[in-house]
């Protein structure tokens, strides 16, 4: 899983008729009810297993499909998440720019008024 705390193996099955199915008795012994209700049996038994395999596939196949789904809500919350880090610093550089030019501003206008302050009182006094 996403935090590697329950891992699970999922490894294939190697099915074949005289193998784990165990379908030994073939049509052309069904000589007898004998032989038939054997052969009967058998595919029962191999009925179940393959079904037994088809949902142990199938448990892994939702988990797998369950991590998928987790993974890729993950990526889209980092990716959301990152895109958003990224433009609240633009907003701030921009905003801290803004303040810095208001203040360079008021320092040209004060000391313009300063400057005309000064040469009034020089040709007052002059």
């Amino acid at each position: 899983n996403e935090f590697s705390a329950n891992a699970i193996t999922v490894s294939g099955v190697n099915t074949s008729v005289s193998g784990n199915l165990s379908l030994t008795t073939n049509g052309t012994t069904w000589s007898t009810n004998g032989n038939i209700s054997s052969s009967q049996s058998q595919v029962q038994a191999a009925m179940q297993l393959v079904n037994s395999l088809q949902s142990q596939f199938g448990t892994y196949a939702s988990f797998v499909k369950a991590r998928y789904d987790i993974n890729q809500t993950f990526s889209s919350d980092l990716k959301s998440l990152g895109d958003d880090l990224v433009a609240t610093d633009i907003a701030e550089e921009s905003a801290k720019m803004t303040a810095l030019q208001t203040q360079q501003q008021f320092a040209v206008q004060a000391f313009s008024a300063g400057s005309q302050n000064a040469q009034n009182l020089l040709r007052l006094l002059g």
